[in-house]
């Protein structure tokens, strides 16, 4: 028996790069629509390599729009926020932190400072929702 999932409720034996990793997702997006030929050339690739989309290098059903403005609402910090922080640098153009209190943002601004110098981040800002 090889690597098992995560979740004891669902122990399963992680036979392919896909099992590896767990969903990325954003709380909330603005969305810009793709032209539909980026999603016809993509669905080609799929058709000529259907390896391609098995292994996670292309998602034709999911380019069909780009994530102008993510927004990650963060009421904690730690290790749940900074992931928080690094899907927003990863799959936003621009990505905003928002934080209920002060006190929250002035930490969840210490998390991106931490790690802008070694991952870059350059694209995600904190901010204050009262």
């Amino acid at each position: 028996m090889g690597p098992v999932g995560p979740y004891p409720a669902l122990r399963a034996d992680m036979k392919k790069s896909a099992d590896y990793l767990t969903d990325c997702k954003i709380d909330l997006a603005w969305l810009l629509p793709l032209p539909s030929g980026l999603r016809e050339f993509l669905a080609a690739l799929r058709e000529f390599d259907p390896n391609l989309e098995a292994q996670g290098l292309i998602c034709p059903d999911l380019h069909g729009h780009v994530a102008v403005v993510g927004f990650e609402l963060e009421s904690s910090t730690g290790k749940h926020a900074a992931g928080g922080l690094l899907n927003l640098a990863a799959y936003c153009v621009i990505g905003v932190g928002v934080s209920p209190t002060a006190v929250k943002a002035a930490e969840l601004s210490s998390i991106l400072a931490r790690y802008q110098p070694t991952l870059g981040l350059r694209n995600v800002r904190v901010l204050v929702h009262s």
